[in-house]
């Protein structure tokens, strides 16, 4: 299998980045597989009490979003999948695109302005760029 990952989070972002990644997949052929990290590190360690579970509300959130995607997706042709996924977003991204034996991954950097406090600081993402091309063999695209 092969084709293209396309991490989404939501928001105006998510539907440029999934733009780009379904604009791709129109060019190459090859499918779209929609993926959300859940990062772990980042939700309580105790559940609230009463309240349904943060990762559980976080999934259906996901789901969501993905499948909404992969609606856009396949309204204009494109073959998609989705998978929700938990751990480090890094690791995991690659994970994916190994899984999926990934020919591209299309990512967004909010607008070419990266924040101090977004996941991917422009030297971390530099680094993330060669662990892709590196470990995974595939090839990073900007929406």
């Amino acid at each position: 299998m092969s084709g293209i990952v396309c991490p989404l989070r939501g928001g105006k972002a998510g539907r440029t980045t999934a733009t780009r990644a379904i604009l791709l997949a129109k060019e190459t052929g090859l499918p779209v597989h929609f993926v959300y990290v859940i990062n772990g590190e980042l939700l309580p360690d105790a559940p609230i009490q009463g309240a349904p579970s943060v990762e559980g509300q976080l999934r259906e959130m996901a789901s969501t979003m993905l499948l909404a995607a992969q609606a856009l997706a396949n309204s204009q042709g494109v073959s998609a999948e989705s998978a929700v996924r938990r751990g480090p977003v890094e690791n995991e991204l690659i994970t994916q695109c190994l899984d999926v034996d990934a020919d591209y991954l299309v990512l967004n950097t909010t607008g070419g302005r990266q924040r101090e406090t977004s996941l991917f600081t422009p030297p971390r993402l530099a680094r993330f760029v060669d662990r892709v091309q590196s470990e995974a063999g595939t090839r990073v695209l900007f929406a």
